[in-house]
């Protein structure tokens, strides 16, 4: 038979009984196209839009809880706002100014551990900027605005920028939780202290460890590959100095929340302030909404609850926080905006 076709095919022929691998590239099968999962290529990202959606729906549930309760409790309100103190406005915007300005020093001397150093002016222009970008886009989107900033202007790299966000991230649930685990320590909420002290301890815990403990062999891959994004560049003094600087950002906002009940004549001692603080920073670390909007009122009307507050004295104070923190964050964010416009410009 062999004698009909040429000799070259004959000799493949004979070649491939022999060795079935070889010559593979005479298979008449058509190639498989690579999968989505295989380096160089990405997967439709499906997960985007279900984020949004989750964004949009939690919104729509809090406006129209928010539309029904006002609505149905209207001369709570009323009364509420009869006692605000117009003068308390400027403080409240002060304490909110402290705030973003102990945050943006975090972000600032988290840099360091990758040796990027952001001069003060221009990291307190762009923490402003973020900031207020941060009520128009939900998921952390105002984060992007800043990594892509870095990156240009500084060389950062993205790995590099989340390893920095999610530590911080870290530290500020250890500061806050540790903060609460005191506060509920002398307080009395009402026969919710064992779930609260059970998810504090657990978040103190875990987020302990992922800081201090990257060299240990932790339960879950994930958590492993979390920890080891910094612990190469682990430096000892400058977690300490964030974590400082941490405990002067927690302070400010449980003060700026006292100020803002004290506006309408409601007061909190330090340890309920302290934890309404402590609930209020972790919801808003989840960040499913823009700014943690309906998530962190949620948890005021929550901890208002235990604290002997009502509905709606809980959620005008945090509406008053929410229009300080607002006005401040444009006014700088546009100011930030401009200076760093100019820079570019030079």
């Amino acid at each position: 038979m062999e004698d009909n076709i040429p000799k070259e095919l004959a000799d493949q022929s004979r070649d491939l009984k022999e060795d079935p691998t070889k010559n593979q590239e005479l298979s008449l099968e058509p190639e498989k196209e690579p999968r989505a999962s295989e380096p160089g290529l990405k997967a439709p990202k499906k997960g985007n839009a279900i984020k949004v959606i989750v964004s949009i729906f939690l919104l729509l549930v809090f406006v129209a809880w928010t539309a029904w309760y006002v609505s149905t409790h209207q001369r709570e309100f009323i009364e509420a706002l009869e006692l605000f103190e117009p003068k308390t406005l400027a403080l409240l915007c002060l304490m909110v100014f402290v705030t973003y300005l102990a945050n943006g020093e975090i972000l600032r001397w988290a840099m360091k551990l990758h040796g990027i150093k952001v001069p003060l002016l221009e990291n307190l222009a762009l923490t402003f900027c973020t900031a207020a970008a941060n009520y128009f886009f939900p998921f952390k989107g105002a984060a992007g605005i800043r990594a892509l900033y870095l990156k240009s202007r500084h060389g950062l790299n993205f790995t590099d920028f989340f390893s920095q966000i999610v530590l911080v991230g870290f530290i500020t649930v250890m500061v806050s939780s540790l903060a609460a685990l005191i506060s509920l320590a002398h307080l009395d909420a009402k026969g919710a202290n064992l779930a609260l002290t059970l998810y504090f301890s657990a978040a103190f815990i875990l987020s302990f460890a992922l800081i201090f403990l990257g060299r240990l062999k932790l339960p879950l891959k994930i958590l492993q590959n979390l920890s080891h994004s910094w612990i190469g560049v682990f430096n000892g003094p400058i977690i300490i100095r964030i974590v400082l600087l941490d405990v002067l950002y927690f302070f400010s906002w449980a003060g700026a929340n006292w100020v803002a009940l004290k506006a309408f004549g409601l007061s909190l001692g330090f340890f309920e302030a302290i934890f309404y603080a402590a609930g209020q920073i972790h919801s808003l670390l989840i960040n499913l909404t823009p700014a943690g909007l309906g998530l962190m009122e949620a948890f005021s009307v929550f901890a208002g609850s235990l604290m002997g507050l009502t509905p709606a004295e809980a959620l005008v104070a945090q509406g008053l926080f929410r229009v300080a923190a607002f006005g401040t964050l444009v006014l700088f964010g546009l100011l930030g905006w401009l200076y760093l416009s100019f820079q570019d410009g030079k």
